[in-house]
């Protein structure tokens, strides 16, 4: 259960939105380095829950269906909402900050080896390491 309550907190947290005033910045560019693309399931995990990470496009792969970042960012700014995306990205590092209406979050990863990320920022102070697969 605790495994899969991140990807819960993952789409609410996006899905959200609170009073804090916008920038107005509307950028949909997501551009994941190579070394993160392709799909990654939680260590352990048996429903297969995780992330997929393409050229374009950064995804929450869940038992019911993937959530598309890009697709949310981009039907938001298409509505006239705010949206944006920001991105520090390094060969080790891969950060993204996504902002849908007035509700940032931030996904921190980092390279532990070609087959294996930690996911940085979780729900609770518990590592989060997903398997290439």
């Amino acid at each position: 259960m605790k495994k899969t309550i991140f990807l819960f907190l993952s789409v609410i947290a996006v899905s959200c939105s609170n009073s804090s005033d916008s920038n107005g910045s509307n950028s949909a560019s997501i551009n994941p380095p190579s070394w993160i693309r392709g799909v990654w399931i939680q260590e352990g995990s048996t429903i297969g829950n995780g992330y997929i990470f393409t050229n374009d496009d950064f995804l929450l792969k869940g038992i019911t269906g993937n959530t598309s970042f890009k697709q949310a960012v981009e039907s938001t700014i298409a509505s006239g909402g705010n949206a944006s995306t920001t991105e520090t990205i390094s060969s080790e590092i891969y950060n993204i900050s996504i902002t849908i209406g007035a509700q940032t979050t931030d996904y921190n990863f980092q390279k532990v080896s070609a087959t294996k990320i930690e996911w940085m920022n979780g729900p609770t102070s518990d590592h989060y390491y997903f398997i290439k697969q």
